[in-house]
């Protein structure tokens, strides 16, 4: 998953001479952790949704509600 989010790999750090890093050395850092995030996200949502469909499907309300309530807490 990793690998696959880091295609487009950062370049080298450019930090400024305060020590920080530029903006747009942070941006591309934001990018690389969204990409990783939104990966890692799609597959525990879509284990989640079978989850709460199956339980739907059984008429399962309790159960239902707490895959719900673990999902946005997983999120």
């Amino acid at each position: 998953m990793i690998k696959t989010a880091t295609e487009n790999k950062l370049n080298s750090p450019q930090i400024k001479s305060d020590k920080t890093m530029t903006f747009d050395y942070f941006l591309e850092t934001n990018r690389l952790i969204w990409k990783y995030s939104e990966l890692h996200m799609r597959a525990g949502m879509k284990e989640y949704m079978e989850k709460r469909r199956a339980a739907l499907k059984e008429k399962k309300d309790k159960e239902y509600h707490a895959i719900v309530m673990d999902s946005a807490q997983w999120e």
